[in-house]
């Protein structure tokens, strides 16, 4: 992973970015924070980002937008990363309910998806990328060579589970981010 970009996505109200690439400069580093401050999160944008959807129940909540987001604010996530020689750039922003821009009452923000090889396309791919949420996730799981229920069926992944989502927050966030960076850089570890 190189960098995450989120807005008005789970508690982020506004724009968050997360530069993977400085953070791992010198190693090994921590995500930290109290419960409530986003840790999940930074993982669910991830997932979200690689396969269109959260991991477990909060996937049923069909609610990623921040209910404090400013009505001009578009939900989106974006990453940047290399998956098996090939550097993308994923962009995802969910179906939402928003304030109609003129008159009053709500309306439908349809969910898009984009997906921009960064260089090279892999062969068999259209060099100018992709925007249908079912290609985008094909060309997902054949580049990771596995798809999101896979990966969250690992052994490992459901330590992570345990670990991040019962609040062990040290260790927790330490494993996910861990986890979740060998996965990407070195492939399936399970």
């Amino acid at each position: 992973m190189h960098e995450l970009e989120l807005s008005a996505f789970g508690p982020f109200a506004g724009a968050e970015t997360v530069d993977f690439d400085a953070l791992g400069a010198d190693g090994l580093f921590l995500v930290q924070g109290d419960t409530g401050a986003g840790k999940t999160t930074l993982l669910d944008a991830v997932a979200y980002a690689l396969f269109g959807r959260v991991p477990g129940p909060r996937n049923e909540a069909k609610r990623l937008r921040c209910d404090r987001a400013p009505a001009d604010v578009v939900t989106q996530v974006r990453l940047l990363v290399t998956i098996a020689g090939h550097r993308l750039e994923i962009t995802r922003r969910p179906e939402y309910e928003r304030p109609k821009s003129r008159g009053d009452g709500m309306t439908l923000q349809r969910g898009k998806v984009s997906l921009r090889w960064v260089g090279e396309a892999p062969v068999g791919r259209a060099a100018e990328g992709l925007t249908r949420a079912d290609e985008v996730g094909d060309a997902v799981v054949d580049l990771l060579g596995m798809s999101a229920d896979q990966l969250c069926n690992m052994q490992g992944c459901r330590i992570l589970h345990f670990m991040v989502h019962d609040r062990v927050s040290f260790g927790g966030a330490l494993v996910a981010i861990g986890v979740v960076y060998l996965w990407l850089v070195a492939g399936p570890i399970c």
